[in-house]
This record gives structure tokens, sequence and C-alpha cells, in this order.
């Protein structure tokens, strides 16, 4: 009989409801096509363990990393969008080396020479811009980017970039600010809102980080959905624990894999 395949997926931040959706179509496509999955679920790499004193020891997880590095298994798929948030392009081709010898397919970032898998970043968030645009009439419009060394981020600040001025509104870079993916960004949520006290929508690059701006909302009397209007990307669990819910797009990341 052939030996059955084996494919591994590395992923960081395993607790994060994007991956764990990601895992999710991953096991279900492996019982569909009769191979077997090993999930090595680190961290991320290169982040800074400063941001909170649960994170100091976040690095250990990521000697799992090391494990796919011995030509174990015939497919890597490295979820370098999100375990390589932190990285720029140089630095995760060097991290993807490491796996030299066996195929890698990467999922959320273009890596020259590897295929890739990404989401539609482009008709959700447009839709959900223009919503606020058309429907409320919002026109003055900030936005809560990733790092700029996510593809994904990257991408949806383009969307913002292109909506914005195909409904004729002037993009200032003065309304947009870079945080990390996650809720340990309401420093710079703030920081955009103070300098930006017009504002009547912001527009969250994910879930998480609109976690930061309803607490820097709500440490300055600001109420969203009411004064500010705000939307997110993901369609994270967290959207209907916020009160208010929180607008969101539906990127279902069950379907990566």
């Amino acid at each position: 009989m052939d030996k059955r395949k084996v494919i591994g997926i590395l992923v960081g931040g395993i607790a994060d409801d994007f991956t764990v959706q990601t895992c999710r179509g991953a096991m279900r496509a492996a019982r569909e096509k009769n191979v077997d999955v090993v999930i090595l679920p680190g961290k991320y790499i290169e982040r800074n363990l400063r941001e909170s004193k649960d994170l100091m020891y976040e690095y250990q997880y990521n000697t799992l990393f090391d494990m796919a590095a011995a030509n174990k298994f015939d497919v890597l798929l490295v979820l370098i969008g999100t375990l390589g948030t932190y990285l720029d392009n140089e630095h995760k081709v060097q991290f993807l080396k490491k796996f030299a010898g066996t195929p890698v397919i990467t999922i959320t970032a273009h890596i020259d020479g590897y295929p890739c898998i990404m989401l539609d970043n482009r008709t959700g968030m447009k839709e959900a811009i223009e919503h606020l645009i058309k429907v409320h009439g919002c026109k003055k419009i900030g936005m809560v980017s990733g790092p700029k060394t996510s593809d994904d981020a990257l991408e949806r600040l383009d969307v913002y970039k292109e909506t914005l001025k195909e409904n004729g509104i002037i993009y200032d870079e003065k309304r947009v600010a870079y945080g990390n993916f996650s809720k340990f960004c309401v420093d710079e949520v703030g920081t955009l809102i103070d300098d930006n006290p017009e504002l009547d929508a912001i527009v969250f690059a994910n879930d998480q980080m609109a976690i930061a701006g309803y607490k820097a909302m709500e440490e300055r009397g600001i109420r969203p959905g009411k004064d500010i209007l705000v939307t997110g990307f993901d369609d994270d669990p967290v959207a209907e624990e916020l009160n208010p819910h929180l607008t969101t797009v539906k990127a279902d990341a069950s379907e990566l894999c």
C-alpha cells in the first residue's frame, strides 16, 4: 500500500479564532483527502514580548517549528502571515529556508518562490467602507491598519485608499494608525482619535484591534457605534461580545487549507 501523506501545518497563536478556523479547515480537508495532518502550534516570531507580562515566555513555543525542519513531512503549510506578522519580507524568507528539502506552501503572505494561499481581502473591505459612506454618510473615516510587514494589512489599507478615492474623499495619512493585529494597541488607537477629533468612523483591519478601539474610546467618553462608527474584519467571535456588537467582515479562514 502507498504510504499515507503527512502534512505539517505551522501556525501562530493557536488560541486566536483565525488560527482555530484555519486548523479546523485543515483537519476537515485531511479527512476528505485521507491524509495525516500534524499541527505545530507556536506563537509569533520576534514579537515584542514587553507588550504584556503574559507574553514573556511566549518565544518558547516556537521551538516546535524546529521539528518541521527535520524533513519528516511530505508538505508544509506555513501560516506565515500570522506567525510572521512581526517579520519583514527578508526575515520571512530566512525563516522559510530552514525547511529546505520539504515543499512549502505559504498562507496569507506572498513570498517569492513559494506557492501561496490568500484570503479575498478586497471585496468585503470595500463593501464595509462603502456602507459607511453611502448608508451612514461618513466622510471623515480613519483606519487602524495592521503591521507594515503584513500582506493582509497592506492590501486592506490599499482598499481603504482606493475606496475613499472612488467616493471623492481625499486620503489623509494622518487618519491612519498602524497596530499589531492584537488587542494590545490601545495607545495607537488613542493617538489616532486624539489627533483626529473630527472622525465619524474608524475601519479596523481586524477585530482584535477593534477591541483596543473600544477601550480607547471608553477612556475618552466616546460611544462606539454612536459617536464614532466602527467596522472590523475577520468575524471573530469577539464581535458579538463587544457592546455594542461590532460590525465586521466575514473572512472564512477554514477555506484556506
